[in-house]
């Protein structure tokens, strides 16, 4: 009970409950059950997958040990060098988290609960990758601006959907993310951080992306591949 209710749930669900349990209940004495049945059906598909690592979550088991491995040791090598975090995460389909997302609906809510990135910054950056819906998103934070989306695009359309449309998931996000670290490199967004300390695993940052009640920035980029 304890981790249900500690999960978060959009406004559209919340709303919904509250409806639900402002309506006057039938006359049977199984209603407040079924109720409280029906409340937490809907809490239980409004969660967020359980993400450990810093940079490697690869819920999917795309990746071999030894790729994982090396993957991670990349990526924590950059945030040392730029002080900027890469968190790339495997999902097999975000059917397993929401009912009511979108893909990049979804990759903006788990981007901000994770608060990938430094908080000042805005510097993070997400790559979601959920081989059951055919999809791929790279997630940016709100420091990049608009301009970055269409450079995410074509490192999509470029190093990534080739090598799926091949089953290769392992290496089309390799690809991706090697060229991902080579344009954040030689692009910088803002002045290194004075500290490196590695983030927390639940994330240090507030909301990277900026998201209302019922109104999410989407910055970033993804695609649909068929094989």
């Amino acid at each position: 009970m304890t981790r249900l209710l500690g999960q978060r749930v959009c406004l559209g669900v919340t709303v919904a409950l509250l409806l639900g349990m402002a309506t006057p209940a039938v006359a049977s004495e199984s209603a407040p059950f079924l109720q409280m049945h029906r409340w937490l059906q809907l809490l239980a598909f409004e969660r967020f997958p359980v993400l450990g690592d810093n940079h490697v979550n690869d819920l999917a088991g795309i990746f071999s040990a030894q790729e994982r491995e090396r993957l991670r040791e990349q990526l924590l090598a950059f945030y040392r060098r730029t002080g900027k975090q890469v968190m790339v995460v495997t999902i097999h389909s975000i059917r397993d988290y929401s009912t009511t997302d979108t893909f990049e609906s979804f990759a903006t809510r788990l981007f901000n609960h994770q608060g990938i990135g430094d908080r000042r910054r805005n510097d993070g950056v997400m790559v979601l990758v959920a081989p059951g819906d055919r999809k791929v998103r790279i997630e940016l934070g709100a420091g990049y601006g608009r301009a970055w989306d269409s450079r995410m695009q074509r490192i999509i359309d470029d190093q990534m959907l080739p090598a799926f449309r091949q089953g290769d998931l392992a290496g089309g996000t390799a690809n991706g993310v090697n060229t991902l670290l080579q344009v954040l490199a030689r692009e910088p967004v803002v002045a290194r951080r004075e500290s490196l300390t590695p983030p927390s695993a639940t994330g240090s940052g507030v909301s990277a992306l900026v998201s209302g009640f019922s109104t999410l920035l989407l910055l970033g980029a993804g695609a649909r591949w068929d094989m």
